[in-house]
């Protein structure tokens, strides 16, 4: 009896495997959110501070609680608010810590739960405390004028730092009202239920072992 593939069952031994994204994962997403929802359907909500219904949202509700922000009616919770802003990886133990002030985070919505050293919490724009080495002018001569002592200096001040000067050829590219890196936006995603998917895989399309060999 011929046991390979026909019209009917294209994978006559095909293995079933559960594919399941935690509640509460964030992703990027490039695409718009004006059919929000057809993105519920999916299981996913815009992590744009909306206040969204508990009984709904239950496991995503009973991960984060109030940690975004203090709700306007008891039945629903506030979803994390991402617009404009970059996401950071908690400090927690590590050490050293490469987030020096995370004692001092604050909750990133009003009444929120989420301060200090643990997600959710918020910090605003800061610049790190630096100096300069400068140099002063040099007055070589002195006279009156009428009266009043003046000098003249034939040595202008001077500063290593790099200044980018306000109407100059470059002053476009780096003056501005915020400090930032290259970016590009995105919308932020999270996963607000427990949609299982599966995935038939064919048992006789060749895979990858962990090591980089085949398995038939």
């Amino acid at each position: 009896m011929n046991s390979g593939p026909s019209l009917l069952s294209p994978f006559p031994q095909a293995q079933i495997l559960p594919i399941s994204v935690p509640v509460g994962t964030v992703v990027p997403y490039a695409g718009p959110v004006s059919r929000r929802q057809r993105l519920a359907q999916q299981g996913w909500l815009v992590c744009d501070g909306s206040e969204v219904c508990k009984t709904r949202w239950r496991e995503l509700y009973e991960l984060i609680q109030d940690t975004y922000g203090e709700p306007n009616s008891a039945a629903n919770f506030v979803l994390p608010d991402y617009r404009g802003a970059f996401l950071r990886g908690v400090s927690g133990d590590r050490n050293p810590a490469l987030d020096p002030a995370a004692s001092q985070r604050t909750a990133s919505g009003s009444g929120g739960t989420g301060t200090g050293n643990a997600v959710g919490s918020f910090q605003t724009a800061q610049f790190q405390e630096h100096e300069h080495q400068y140099t002063p002018s040099t007055a070589v001569s002195g006279f009156q004028a009428g009266g009043v002592n003046a000098v003249i200096s034939t040595t202008q001040a001077t500063t290593t730092a790099v200044v980018c000067e306000q109407g100059s050829a470059d002053s476009t590219a780096c003056y501005g009202p915020e400090t930032r890196p290259v970016n590009v936006y995105v919308n932020y995603l999270i996963k607000g239920v427990d949609h299982q998917l599966r995935l038939a895989i064919p048992m006789d399309v060749p895979r990858l072992d962990p090591r980089g060999g085949l398995l038939r």
